[in-house]
């Protein structure tokens, strides 16, 4: 049924011209009529008065029957809370807050169709407003003698629901101004992005009076299924809107999260009121309070309320909350009563809350067969060696994160040996990705457990574990040198916030043996500098290992100094390093120059995180320079402190720097065939020294312009060919250019990575091969002591070194670079022989 039907149906003829004209200006000539029609209010006694009930877009008027007209009574659509009619032409309107009723009589004696009609104005003007949601949804109690037939509104409804109109519907009942740019941020971006939650610190700009109607256009929106005010603090007239959504929206709301926001107990206990007299039963699957000090009173109020979800809670997160075990013991029993909540629930963070072992409650829960893939219990003072058992019998098929970081091993002084089921869940668990132990004191045998049922695992893979600072005694730190290197299933290993005293080194070399390991953080190491010199070494080795896995490194706010340049000076030869963090070293101006001679000759890194370096804007232009001839880096963090510290007075300079940066990296962005050919030669001159190298140059300017694609594939399937071919007898060059006196020679091997010589690498044994892939200064030295840094900012300088080079002797000067224009005057035949 269409409202023009219902016009046609009604008493509105009854209503004169002029009397129409005159409610038209009394209402404004902004406001739609809908409908209106002649009926008589019931007054004192038996007497009714003639009056017109009006029914506009947004509200209900009845004004008097006499020109010029006015207002009796006017009231919002969502202020209706009752409609009932006590015999065929009586309407009984019940409003909020308000005790008695509005009682009208339209028509004659015993027909029903003028009340119909009135009814059916209503449902299209509530389609009008919430598209797709039945009045008795919105009104809670609707007591009529007849069915409410489905009926069509006169408008076309907008994106998200509508969601602009019924945000000027809440503006106009909550008597506040229109904000055009909250409708278009709602039908624009949102729309774009597809994003169902309402993000109030989008509109935290607003006065807390604004935010009111934007909450409670919610309630009966059927585009957002919830609300987000992470770090935006609610007034008071704000949260009741917010628990009146809660109360009486339909369909109801499904996720709400309030991190950050300054909640208290008194908050979370109106909610949980809310949530126990909500109209529909509660359908929130998600909640979210963490960091808002609700204490147990209010945590316990919204769980209660929340008890008797139908559909199950999916995710609970109440860290820094100020919990104890009560509130624990409150989430068992509604978890344990609710025996949906093991096909749901994948999400529990009760982190930072001193629950104690009081935890034990939720044992139960979690030794049944569940969903959970997230469970964490950071710092919760929770005992680590008795939850096991639970976790090995419940949560080993699903369970992908476990953060367990910040608590005791045991409650006495002197643990006993790990139980049995600890080593068996990492064993069994099928789906671990990430593993957090850190701060945890475990005993060395503990962490023997855990490494040895890892390493047992043959279903896990892509594992992320968290060790930092749990390196507390030597003990600790030989078990994990000794094991994790036959622990495949790991991707991740943070050893950070450890002291470099307990034989990082070696650590650093067994992790070097492991071929599935390719993120390492070492950030925040302490411990004397004298331990630095031999874990850069280590380091500086398993980088250069041509079958390494290691393709990202964090050194962050180690404070290395000069030590870190022994790992810059090589990093030209790390052929399989992507992302390098070395921020918070403080190195200076020489390690800027060192690290842009390394951004030159390396190939594949990509992301690089610089700052707080005590780089000076002269060393960061060096950088920024270097970029130019870089061939993959397509991230650099820009150095905003070392920017500001040294720009003070030079902001143009600084300015400039970061558009230079950006400029550079953008043009790596994009490969073209400059980058991959230069990317080729510098991939050839580490692996197959300076005739490979020319002989890439020589096929880069053979190739035909980039419009023939086909020609450029044919030109470099040759230069494959060629390089194989002159790889295949390498090697015989290599060991007879080394022989000396028909014995293997015993060296020391240094890598560069420019004209000046800095010793990084390793010592090479009288039956090794170097693995050393410098691009020059790789001389043989009689003596084992390393010789000082001789790099361009040293004081001491080189005349002239040589460098071994694809098996030959090659003089080389000082800051000579290793590129194809260097070896211009070796030109080479396809066959490999020189010209």
């Amino acid at each position: 049924m269409t409202l023009k039907k219902i016009g046609k149906m009604s008493t509105k003829t009854q209503i004169s011209t002029e009397l129409s004209e005159s409610i038209s200006n009394v209402l404004g000539k902004n406001v739609k009529i809908l409908y209106k029609s002649l009926i008589r209010m019931e007054s004192r006694g038996d007497k009714n008065d003639n009056r017109v009930l009006v029914v506009t877009a947004f509200r209900l008027f009845i004004t008097t029957t006499k020109v010029p007209t006015r207002v009796d009574n006017g009231f919002h659509l969502m202020e209706i809370e009752a409609l009932e009619s006590k015999k065929a032409n009586h309407l009984s309107i019940t409003l909020i807050h308000e005790h008695k009723p509005v009682s009208i009589l339209i028509g004659e004696e015993g027909s029903s169709e003028g009340v119909i009609n009135v009814i059916h104005a209503l449902a299209a003007a509530f389609d009008d407003l919430f598209p797709g949601v039945a009045v008795e949804d919105i009104i809670s109690k609707v007591n009529l003698p007849f069915q409410i037939q489905p009926v069509t509104g006169t408008r076309k409804h907008s994106t998200c629901g509508d969601f602009s109109n019924q945000y000027a519907a809440m503006c106009d009942l909550c008597q506040t101004p229109f904000r055009a740019e909250v409708a278009w941020d709602i039908d624009t971006i949102y729309l774009a992005h597809d994003i169902r939650m309402l993000h109030l610190k989008d509109f935290d700009h607003l006065d807390q009076r604004d935010l009111i109607p934007l909450l409670i256009a919610l309630q009966h929106n059927t585009w957002f299924t919830g609300v987000c005010g992470d770090g935006v603090r609610p007034g008071g007239e704000a949260w009741e809107a917010l628990c009146r959504v809660v109360r009486c929206a339909a369909p109801p709301p499904q996720n709400l999260s309030w991190r950050g926001s300054g909640l208290r107990h008194d908050h979370a206990a109106r909610l949980g009121h809310a949530l126990l007299r909500a109209r529909t039963a509660p359908a929130m699957h998600t909640v979210d309070f963490s960091q808002n000090h609700i204490e147990d009173k209010g945590a316990i109020s919204i769980l209660s309320g929340l008890a008797n979800n139908p559909c199950g809670l999916r995710s609970i997160s109440l860290s820094q909350c100020g919990l104890t075990g009560k509130t624990v013991v409150q989430l068992a029993a509604i978890l344990n009563d609710n025996l949906c909540h093991l096909n749901t629930l994948s999400h529990l963070d009760l982190s930072h809350n001193n629950l104690k072992d009081d935890v034990h409650n939720l044992y139960n829960f979690l030794a049944q067969p569940n969903v959970l893939t997230h469970l964490n219990l950071t710092n919760t003072e929770t005992t680590l060696e008795n939850m096991w058992g639970a976790l090995l019998r419940g949560c080993a098929a699903r369970l992908s994160s476990l953060l367990v970081g910040r608590n005791p091993w045991s409650a006495v002084r002197r643990p006993k040996d790990p139980p049995p089921s600890f080593r068996q869940f990492f064993t069994a668990c099928l789906a671990l990705t990430n593993l957090d132990f850190s701060y945890c004191k475990m005993p060395p045998d503990a962490l023997k457990s855990l490494l040895l049922g890892l390493a047992c695992n043959e279903s896990a893979a892509g594992v992320q574990l968290n060790l930092s600072g749990v390196l507390s005694s030597s003990q600790v730190a030989h078990v994990l040198e000794s094991c994790i290197h036959g622990v495949r299933c790991l991707q991740s290993l943070d050893l950070s916030d450890n002291s470099m005293e307990f034989e990082l080194s070696g650590i650093v070399r067994a992790i070097g043996k492991n071929h599935s390991i390719t993120h390492l953080s070492l950030s925040k190491l302490t411990g004397k500098r004298a331990y630095a010199p031999p874990l850069v070494q280590a380091l500086v080795h398993v980088l250069q290992e041509p079958d390494t896995a290691l393709m990202s490194l964090d050194l962050s706010d180690c404070k290395l100094k000069g030590d870190l340049y022994g790992l810059l000076n090589a990093l030209g030869g790390a052929r399989r390093l992507r992302t390098l963090d070395i921020g918070g070293n403080l190195a200076g101006d020489a390690g800027a120059r060192l690290l842009a001679k390394a951004l030159q000759c390396n190939c594949t890194l990509h992301t690089l995180y610089i700052d707080r370096n005590a780089f000076s804007l002269q060393g960061l232009s060096d950088i920024a320079t270097a970029l130019r001839r870089s061939v993959s880096v397509r991230r650099v963090e820009f150095p905003g402190c070392d920017a500001a510290a040294g720009g003070r007075g030079a902001s143009e300079r600084v300015a400039t720097l970061w558009r230079e940066l950006h400029e550079r990296l953008a043009s790596n962005s994009i490969p073209t065939q400059s980058h991959t050919l230069r990317a080729m030669s510098l991939e050839r001159a580490w692996s197959g020294g300076e005739a490979a190298a020319a002989l890439a140059a020589q096929a880069a300017a053979a190739l035909p312009p980039p419009p023939l694609p086909a020609a450029l594939e044919r030109a470099a399937s040759h230069v494959h060919q060629i390089l194989h071919q002159y790889l295949q007898v390498l090697p015989a060059g290599f060991l007879e250019a080394y022989q000396l006196d028909g014995q293997p020679a015993s060296s020391v091997w240094y890598s560069v990575t420019s004209g000046e010589s800095t010793p990084v690498l390793l010592e090479c044994g009288s039956n090794e091969v170097s693995r050393c892939k410098s691009t020059d200064n790789v001389g043989l030295k009689t003596s084992t002591t390393p010789p000082p840094s001789r790099s361009s900012d040293n004081v001491n300088t080189m005349e002239g070194v040589e460098a071994c080079v694809g098996g030959s002797i090659v003089g080389i000067t000082p800051g000579a670079a290793l590129t194809s224009s260097l070896l211009r005057d070796h030109p080479l035949t396809p066959e490999g022989t020189e010209a």
